[in-house]
């Protein structure tokens, strides 16, 4: 088991969290959302999120202690290359140790072997936003026929 939690197991830019939250699956626990992208190649990378909403700086550094932690022992449950970005819900911050650990591990396993093919086969391809195709009224679907 890797001894560290370096910058290469970690998500850092802006981007990287940003196509996480727009292209990947959620996980809602009572404590905190896990959201997960499947990429094709590399590893595990994780980024926390710890909203000020959650507490003061002191008890926002406990939950990311805490995470963080979590996430260092048991980065082996999730198989292969996945962006996943961890959102600490308000509700953490009175959460205890291992009611955070029950949650996280839950949603490294569901990124286990197998849910690989779940997360890319259910992707599919999407037109622009806003855009509606023509219907033969012309109206984009909106006559109420």
């Amino acid at each position: 088991m890797p001894e560290t939690f370096g910058k290469e197991d970690r998500l850092l830019k802006s981007i990287d969290f940003k196509r996480v939250l727009r292209h990947g699956k959620r996980l809602v626990f009572p404590d905190l959302t896990v959201v997960a992208f499947a990429r094709r190649e590399g590893r595990l990378r994780v980024g926390l999120t710890v909203s000020r909403k959650v507490g003061n700086a002191v008890v926002r550094n406990r939950v990311k202690r805490r995470l963080r932690e979590i996430v260092r022992r048991n980065r082996e449950r999730a198989d292969g290359a996945w962006d996943v970005v961890v959102i600490a819900r308000v509700t953490s911050a009175r959460a205890d140790y291992h009611a955070l650990h029950g949650q996280l591990v839950e949603a490294l396993e569901a990124l286990g072997p197998g849910a690989r093919s779940s997360f890319f086969g259910s992707r599919r391809r999407r037109g622009r936003k806003g855009r509606r195709r023509e219907g033969p009224g012309g109206d984009g679907g909106r006559s109420g026929k």
